[in-house]
């Protein structure tokens, strides 16, 4: 029998988890293959290359946004080769089986695959985890972890060696979630499974071995367990070779031990965190069953921030009773912590979730179909969704990819209300295709200048630009230094470095900066592996200096 197990990943970095523990959890004799394609990938192609194996079963692992182009294979691979046996798995399939069998699914596994699949398809059982044309599934399945432990590691496959230093390795140390958000499908699950502290161990040893750069943690709330959790931290945090480490924490409920661990000790460049915030708007809250301590989240965000951590958080548009007025002030709440990332999302009716049971209630039109984003509710106007869109558009370009974060956080310490400009902004370049990096700042420039000191505006927007590039940049606005200022400058510079006076004059890039606050100029020399940066208070004096050495490839 030869089996097909395949996915279409959102792009090329990720791989799917959930097809190499099918993978590994085989019986011998049957033949089976990962093939892995991405969402951009040409439709026919991908056809062709599925068919070429001339498989009997083909098992589509399927998620929010890979739901409308397997459909599309599915359909096409029924019509050109209807004898094969088409079964689907993952959350966009589980909570709704019907649909699937209906777009031309055989079969499909509720939940959790790899104690269900392979006895569907080598014994023709159908479990009550299965739905197939004539039966219909009653139950999610959830795998006994330790079995899962028993079989070959699912994190190493020879497979996956020629790109896997190119691609995410994603690691799971927990099943589940014990938290019940109204709009999330972790909600509708059963309890937390752990993988042993025996078996975490024996994986972050295997590191050692195959060095991986970047590793996810697929677990809903790495903090969950606090003395486990640092347990596996502090292991992680002595890894011997540059590697980033990304958790998903819930901080409200995030032991101290834990905080003090990630803020005061471990490696800051080692670890990134990704937490959902959501809302900061009380009622809302209470009407997702979210339970949060907003001033303990805020001091934790601003702690970890402050120490260098990287801190991705999240905001939800669309829930219950918060107006756009309201979001907009969670959105200034949470941009008081100056996260590396703020990730501001759309509300999406999940189906069979909890939100989606009462979303009349809440006055919700939705897309129908994946991704099920809102376009109303009883609180936000079409338009005011758009509005939200604009505004996440302009994060994404300006403060995600600090391109003017410096300029962004300035104004909003200096009472600007942020929000409402960078709606402004994003509704400007959501309407060309192909805007430049000089473009997107010439355009907050013009937005910001009438609300800050014009010295300000330029001066952040400089420092970004300075601080982003790697050769040295046209400045794209106007700054004009006088040339006491510049040779103060330059001497400073002599004084404190070994480079000579002539290459100064010719390498040195010279801009204003707006920095700690205040009015100042930087000077930066761009190198093949390195930049060195000086920044200058207003008359000319170095107040900092620093050697950025660039990561080898």
């Amino acid at each position: 029998m030869k089996v097909i197990l395949t996915t279409a990943n959102a792009s090329y970095i990720h791989k799917n988890l959930a097809l190499r523990w099918l993978y590994v959890s085989k019986p011998d004799e049957v033949d089976a293959k990962i093939l892995e394609f991405t969402i951009k990938e040409d439709r026919e192609k991908v056809i062709e290359q599925l068919l070429n194996e001339n498989p009997d079963v083909i098992a589509f692992s399927v998620y929010i946004w890979n739901s409308p182009i397997i459909k599309d294979w599915i359909k096409e691979i029924k019509q050109k080769v209807p004898s094969i046996t088409l079964i689907c798995g993952g959350p966009e399939a589980t909570f709704l089986d019907s649909q699937w069998i209906d777009a031309g699914a055989d079969y499909v596994v509720l939940g959790e695959g790899e104690q269900v699949f392979w006895p569907l398809i080598c014994e023709g059982k159908i479990s009550s985890s299965v739905t197939s044309k004539i039966t219909s599934g009653t139950k999610i399945a959830q795998t006994d972890l330790f079995y899962l432990e028993q079989l070959p590691s699912p994190y190493f496959l020879d497979m996956d060696m020629p790109s896997f230093h190119l691609q995410y390795l994603y690691i799971e140390s927990t099943r589940g979630c014990p938290f019940h958000c109204t709009y999330c499908l972790s909600s509708l699950e059963e309890g937390i499974r752990l993988f042993s502290d025996t078996y975490m161990t024996a994986l972050i040893m295997q590191l050692e071995k195959y060095k991986p750069k970047q590793i996810k943690f697929l677990d809903r709330t790495f903090n969950l367990f606090p003395t486990r959790a640092l347990q596996i931290a502090k292991q992680l945090n002595e890894l011997r070779w540059d590697a980033s480490i990304q958790f998903e924490c819930e901080v409200t409920s995030m032991a101290q031990k834990l905080v003090d661990y990630f803020a005061y000790q471990a490696k800051k460049e080692r670890f990134r965190f990704e937490v959902g915030v959501q809302s900061f708007q009380p009622k809302t809250l209470e009407a997702v069953r979210r339970v949060q301590n907003n001033e303990q989240v805020k001091h934790i965000l601003t702690l970890w921030s402050q120490s260098g951590l990287i801190v991705h958080a999240d905001l939800i548009a669309g829930l219950p009773y918060e107006t756009l007025e309201l979001f907009l002030d969670s959105y200034h709440q949470l941009l008081s912590t100056q996260p590396a990332e703020i990730q501001v999302g759309i509300l999406k009716i999940l189906p069979k979730t909890q939100m989606d049971l009462t979303s009349r209630r809440w006055g919700i039109e939705a897309l129908q179909q994946a991704p099920y984003t809102i376009k109303k509710t009883h609180w936000l106007s079409y338009d005011d969704v758009e509005d939200v869109s604009s505004l996440a558009f302009a994060t994404d370009k300006l403060y995600n990819i600090p391109r003017c974060r410096t300029l962004i956080v300035q104004a909003f310490q200096l009472g600007v209300s942020v929000g409402p400009i960078l709606i402004a902004i994003g509704h400007l370049m959501k309407k060309h295709d192909q805007l430049q990096v000089k473009d997107m700042i010439q355009i907050t420039y013009e937005h910001f200048k009438g609300v800050l000191d014009e010295n300000i505006v330029r001066g952040a927007l400089l420092f970004d630009l300075g601080e982003m590039s790697k050769v040295r940049p046209s400045k794209w606005i106007e700054d004009s230094i006088s040339p006491v200022i510049t040779e103060i400058i330059r001497e400073q510079i002599v004084s404190r470095s070994e480079l000579t006076y002539d290459f100064i004059t010719r390498k040195a890039w010279i801009a204003s900066a707006y920095v700690f606050q205040r009015h100042g100029y930087q000077a930066r020399f761009f190198m093949p592996d390195k930049k060195i940066s000086y920044l200058f208070n207003e008359e000319g004096e170095c107040i900092h200096e620093q050697t950025t050495r660039y990561r080898n490839k």
